[in-house]
């Protein structure tokens, strides 16, 4: 999982030791706030300039790494990516840039404007009536967590980004929250909230009108046995029906202070959407029904996916077990069609594969298709679906992918078509001194264990040519 849900706290024992932990929380909380205040401070004073703004070509360079950015298809081949998040093993960098991505020439062009959104990762965005629309999301550190509630919309004619003025009952800051369209509404279900103390899940559910540009919550509250867990990074999709939005998996986590739980779901639900509309406390708009057939959804958490009329994509994600003292990753490249009609998946059959990555020397890296990952973005144009970047982790080190792949649907098979950054070197580094770490850790253990003190040699260095144009490089 990543670093963000990954956390575990451990306890203190005393009072001196609380309240040395609270002042440290308080003075971790002042830097982060005096941080986001002379970053709003910049970007108000920079957004005095009313000049449009205008997309600069990048020629052969490509944006840096990043993870839990938003990847939205605009017009034919155009695709708008914004934000997201890089870590490097010490600190966290945050992006509020924005970039153009020609699915077609493969060229990217970043946006040069005088007003930005302030930084954030795990958002959710909209494309609809000639502008991109963001909301939610989180800025953060290490050990940090600032979440947003406010929507930002960039005007694809001005290229000028602007806080959208908003109605009705917000929902709260969030990250991890899904979003989808339906009509003219904009539904938001669950996610997460991180304050550094307790993370709380959501299962709350929320509408946007996009004419009116008001938020309205749905009313469950005299259904509170009825409704799915509180969870996030689940699948919200519109079905073909026009009538429902089909929502499916996602993952909580619970902290007891001793060590971190976590819960993948399986279920899958149906949201009324005109029953919604009604907004009638009276009225249960969700159902519960059985989950899609034909595909192994154990990995449920870190999926990407899309819709178009009655077609979903599903790919990658990883599936976590928690093993005692570690929790087991496995990440895939599955890739699945869903029938939206039918809510049938069938398994696109490319060679894809499961890949532990407890027990591979370093990162695998691959010419036939993509590295197996989670929270990768995605989109569709004429029947090519697109991959770019994601995320995978071995052991305790988060790999950020910047590489980008196509897989015709007509053909099933997968193109590399920009290997991405050649950024592997620092994080074989980072595994070879991790695994350094372990060698001492299990010396101390058992030092008459001459098994223990052997290498071997789980985490080589990456191949040396992975940077090479047909090899790959992986937010509630």
């Amino acid at each position: 999982m990543g670093k963000k849900e990954s956390r575990s706290k451990k306890g203190d024992d005393g009072k001196e030791s609380k309240e040395k932990k609270t002042k440290k929380s308080i003075s971790k909380e002042s830097a982060l706030n005096s941080i986001l205040k002379n970053l709003s401070a910049e970007i108000l004073k920079r957004s005095e300039d009313k000049s449009s703004g205008r997309w600069v070509k990048l020629g052969s360079e490509r944006p840096s790494p990043r993870a839990h950015s938003s990847f939205t298809r605009i017009q034919g081949e155009l695709v708008v990516m914004f934000g997201g998040e890089f870590f490097d093993g010490i600190e966290v960098s945050l992006y509020n840039d924005t970039f153009l991505y020609n699915l077609v020439t493969h060229e990217w062009m970043k946006l040069d404007s005088p007003s930005n959104p302030l930084p954030r990762c795990s958002h959710q965005a909209l494309y609809y009536d000639n502008r991109i629309y963001i909301f939610g999301g989180e800025f953060n550190t290490v050990d940090q967590f600032r979440h947003f509630n406010d929507i930002y919309y960039l005007c694809l004619t001005t290229l000028r980004w602007n806080l959208l003025n908003v109605t009705g009952t917000v929902p709260t800051p969030r990250s991890g929250h899904r979003m989808a369209l339906w009509n003219d509404y904009w539904v938001l279900f669950g996610g997460f909230h991180d304050n550094g103390k307790e993370c709380s899940y959501y299962n709350d559910l929320y509408y946007f009108d996009m004419k009116k540009f008001k938020w309205n919550k749905v009313n469950q509250t005299m259904f509170s046995n009825s409704l799915p867990d509180p969870r996030a990074g689940c699948v919200l999709l519109p079905l073909n029906d026009s009538k429902h939005l089909l929502m499916h998996g996602g993952f909580s986590k619970k902290d007891t202070g001793k060590n971190v739980s976590g819960t993948s779901y399986q279920d899958t639900w149906l949201i009324d959407m005109n029953s919604v509309l009604t907004n009638n406390a009276n009225i249960l708009v969700w159902s519960k029904v059985q989950s899609p057939k034909n595909a192994d959804l154990s990995f449920a958490t870190g999926i990407s996916y899309l819709s178009e009329k009655d077609l979903g994509i599903v790919f990658g994600g990883v599936s976590d077990v928690d093993e005692g003292l570690s929790m087991k990753s496995t990440f895939t490249n599955k890739c699945y069609k869903l029938n939206l009609n039918q809510r049938k998946y069938n398994p696109i059959e490319i060679g894809c594969n499961d890949i532990d990555l407890e027990d591979i020397g370093g990162l695998s890296l691959s010419k036939t298709a993509p590295t197996p990952r989670m929270n990768a973005n995605v989109a569709l144009y004429n029947n090519v679906f697109y991959v770019y970047g994601g995320i995978v982790e071995i052991k305790t080190v988060e790999v950020t992918l910047s590489d980008m792949w196509a897989l015709d649907l007509q053909r099933d098979e997968w193109m590399c078509i920009d290997a991405g950054f050649e950024n592997h070197k620092m994080f074989a580094d980072r595994l070879e001194l991790e695994e350094s770490e372990d060698s001492e850790d299990e010396l101390s253990i058992d030092s008459d264990d001459s098994e223990s003190l052997t290498d071997s040699d789980e985490y080589d260095e990456l191949d040396e040519d992975s940077g090479s144009k047909d090899d790959s490089s992986m937010e509630e």
